[in-house]
């Protein structure tokens, strides 16, 4: 059973619970589905919510082809209320599972298929910056020593970027810098790992003499500190600063958007200006003109990027068309503004063509995209 299957299935018996109708062995099965995991119960608490509203909205929807089968089922012979309800629930379940919940596989004859797009495929690519202000240009071609001096060395390896004997090089500050439409992976002399999504920079000294391990960043960037006992480590941001012992956590803060902080775990203290905020695991802080707001959240889903997915759980089409343009280096066009406030729970993989997230992104029947050189154009 594939995962879209599976999400049509669960919405179906989500659907029966809320209208009444679920059998025994049904109930078994759906709370031995809730009974896997966090993420199944929280995903059956929001189904189930989202279903009544929609039943109660929509009292009066077209049911033929599912009454057809819960006719056969039941044998019954006239449509109640109360039947009428669950076919209800059962249709509108089907178009959550395929609208909502489509976790898309790759489909051949798209509508998009041929369109530019095509060709962008996964691109580890970076410039090192030394502290002298030479630039040392990266690429998933790229392996050995980009930089020695003094028995220490900076390496490329396996699209990483390592600092090895770095007590020996000089005291100094490097940056690492992604382009629109790249990514890169980095080890820091302490043995904290840093992915950078596209169109990001991080600045950081070679290696961490202070009371701090700290460092600067902009755009998108997924921190593993490494534990050091008495030196902490920090992240800072624009006027946002985080501060850690040792944990995994993400961090978006590209210009002009807020500075998005989400902990998956350990500890994560945030200052902005005055206020202070201590994060959990599965928090996930906002900052906007000095204002600080925390939600929980899915924090798996902030890191999924570094493992070849974008994961997006009821989010506005304009933000998960933000992130594709990053990613794919495009520009991203609306002919009706309503488009941008559609949600999605999608997941797509990371290093398909454009062309290909895009088509399977229209199999909702929601949304309609075309494609125009470097330009992608939102229909609703």
């Amino acid at each position: 059973m594939d995962r879209l299957e599976e999400r049509y299935l669960v919405a179906r018996l989500i659907a029966k619970e809320i209208a009444g109708s679920l059998q025994e062995d049904e109930q078994q099965q759906l709370e031995e589905w809730k009974a896997a995991s966090a993420r199944n119960r929280r995903e059956h608490e929001r189904v189930a919510r989202r279903l009544k509203q929609e039943i109660g909205a929509r009292e009066e929807v077209d049911a033929e082809r599912e009454w057809r089968d819960f006719k056969r089922k039941t044998r019954a012979r006239r449509l109640t209320r109360g039947w009428r309800r669950a076919a209800a629930a059962a249709v509108l379940a089907g178009a959550m599972a395929t609208g909502m919940y489509y976790y898309f596989s790759r489909e051949e004859g798209s509508r998009l298929a041929g369109m530019p797009g095509e060709e962008i495929a996964k691109r580890h690519v970076a410039t090192l910056v030394l502290g002298n202000g030479q630039q040392v240009e990266i690429s998933d071609s790229s392996s050995g020593v980009l930089f020695a001096a003094g028995g220490g060395r900076v390496v490329a390896r396996d699209n990483r970027l390592l600092y090895e004997g770095e007590e020996s090089l000089p005291a100094e500050s490097h940056a690492v810098i992604v382009p629109r439409g790249g990514e890169y992976e980095l080890m820091l002399s302490d043995g904290t790992r840093v992915w950078l999504n596209s169109g990001s920079r991080i600045t950081f000294p070679v290696h961490f003499d202070g009371a701090t391990r700290t460092v600067e960043m902009q755009g998108e960037a997924c921190f593993e500190v490494a534990a050091r006992e008495g030196q902490p480590f920090m992240v800072r941001t624009g006027e946002v600063t985080l501060r850690v012992l040792g944990t995994l956590f993400n961090v978006e803060a590209y210009p002009g958007e807020p500075v998005i902080a989400t902990l998956v775990n350990g500890s994560l203290q945030l200052s902005a200006g005055t206020r202070e905020q201590l994060l959990r695991p599965g928090q996930q802080a906002s900052v906007s003109d000095g204002e600080v707001r925390v939600a929980e959240v899915r924090a798996e889903e902030a890191v999924e990027w570094t493992r070849g997915f974008f994961t997006f759980t009821e989010a506005p089409l304009e933000t998960i068309m933000r992130r594709l343009a990053r990613w794919y280096d495009v520009e991203v066009a609306y002919n009706d503004p309503l488009a941008a406030g559609a949600r999605f729970t999608v997941e797509i993989k990371r290093y398909d063509n454009i062309a290909s997230v895009l088509s399977k992104i229209e199999k909702t029947g929601r949304v309609r995209f075309s494609i125009e050189g470097n330009r992608v154009l939102v229909e609703e």
